[in-house]
């Protein structure tokens, strides 16, 4: 072998053994922060998701449950991981773009700022349910009854989408219902099944059990198309066209300044998780898949905390 060959194998040898370039990522275990607690639709995904990873990424991911005041302090406990791609948290909208309006300056995080969006997973969407004694058998219906009695309804909490989005569809078909909030959506739904408030907008998942069994009714669903389970109930375009409330999409992110090469490999991970036939087929009912890559995530993000914060100061809403 010629001598500069020699040299520069041995050369190379050397570097391989005693090289401190980084470890392929990942090199230890994830954490999977869930600003909520166990068993609601958040968890639930974020736990199919973190199976699916750890069989994509040779190595274990870990839910790790951090609830309390909507989100905030699960996502302000991601923003204090270092970035280096150990730590990131699946989040609900509200808790980027909605709490940061109820408490400014109080969330110990700027959602546009301190996160590095990585990529969407899933979206809930709600049914207009209303206790089967609520004399309203569409949406039409209820908007008259409430327009001409008092309806309360209930959320799991204030600046939920369940409570904003009441108020939305509330301005624009021109009625007024009386927010009770809940501590949890389980709180929301017993009193709901008893007769104690009268209508939600919670998640189906939250809904789904009480409308097949009759003792609720499901007078619109926010999703993109009829679901095959509940075929009868409509669409809310179909019946208030031109009228939008918003789903509380779930993304993933990471604290800031996550170097781009894992932000493009996780991205990527998480898509080929989230089309497997099995994350789909395991999904609560109601929720479907999303596309949203780092940008698109961004982008959604952004015009998300715009919107809110209207809604938010329109509303004087403060976070309790």
């Amino acid at each position: 072998m010629h001598r500069r060959t020699v040299i520069a194998a041995a050369a190379g040898m050397l570097l391989s053994r005693g090289s401190p370039a980084r470890a392929a990522w990942p090199d230890r275990p994830i954490r999977l922060v869930v600003p909520y607690g166990a068993g609601n639709v958040t968890d639930t995904v974020a736990r199919l998701l973190a199976d699916g990873l750890s069989r994509q990424l040779g190595g274990a991911v870990v839910v790790e449950n951090i609830p309390g005041a909507g989100g905030v302090i699960g996502v302000a406990n991601l923003v204090r991981a270092p970035a280096d791609g150990s730590a990131f948290v699946l989040a609900a909208m509200a808790a980027l773009a909605v709490q940061p309006h109820l408490t400014p300056g109080g969330t110990g995080y700027d959602p546009l700022r301190d996160v590095t969006p990585v990529a969407a997973v899933a979206v809930p969407h709600a049914f207009l349910a209303v206790h089967r004694d609520l004399p309203a058998r569409d949406l039409d219906g209820f908007v008259r009854y409430a327009r001409a009695n008092r309806v309360l309804y209930g959320s799991a909490g204030i600046g939920t989408l369940a409570h904003l989005n009441m108020e939305a569809l509330g301005r624009a078909l021109g009625f007024e219902a009386e927010h009770v909030s809940y501590r949890t959506s389980a709180a929301n739904l017993t009193d709901l099944l008893a007769g104690r408030v009268q209508a939600t907008l919670e998640p189906v998942s939250v809904t789904a059990e009480g409308v097949r069994f009759g003792t609720l009714r499901a007078l619109v669903y926010t999703g993109s198309s009829r679901m095959p389970a509940f075929p009868d109930v409509p669409l809310l375009p179909e019946v208030a066209p031109g009228t939008v409330v918003s789903s509380p999409w779930l993304g993933v992110f990471g604290p800031r300044g996550l170097p781009p090469a894992i932000v493009e490999q996780l991205a990527r991970e998480i898509r080929a998780v989230a089309d497997a036939a099995r994350f789909k087929a395991a999904l609560p009912p109601g929720t479907e898949i999303l596309q949203d890559g780092p940008e698109a995530l961004a982008e959604r993000l952004r015009i998300d905390h715009g919107r809110f914060g209207e809604l938010v100061s329109a509303l004087g809403l403060r976070g309790s």
